[in-house]
């Protein structure tokens, strides 16, 4: 799951820097809510892809308060 070693690792707000988006837009496509328009979600996503951006289950499952394990599949 994270980078591998001497690799850095990507974030959301690298993403949305490269994207010309915000970081709330980005969180918003990746987990799918919000009304981003088409053209933004797409770019978004091939720029996510690009980068190799994973989201940190980790960190997410510390702020829920669920880690949701079985359910982990990156969902476009």
């Amino acid at each position: 799951m994270g980078a591998k070693r001497g690799q850095a690792t990507v974030t959301l707000r690298h993403v949305a820097e490269v994207a010309g988006v915000s970081a709330q837009t980005v969180s918003c496509v990746v987990n799918n809510t919000g009304s981003v328009s088409d053209d933004v979600r797409v770019r978004v996503r091939e720029i996510a892809d690009r980068l190799g951006y994973r989201p940190n289950l980790y960190a997410k499952a510390m702020r829920t308060g669920r880690s949701r394990t079985a359910e982990q599949k990156i969902r476009w």
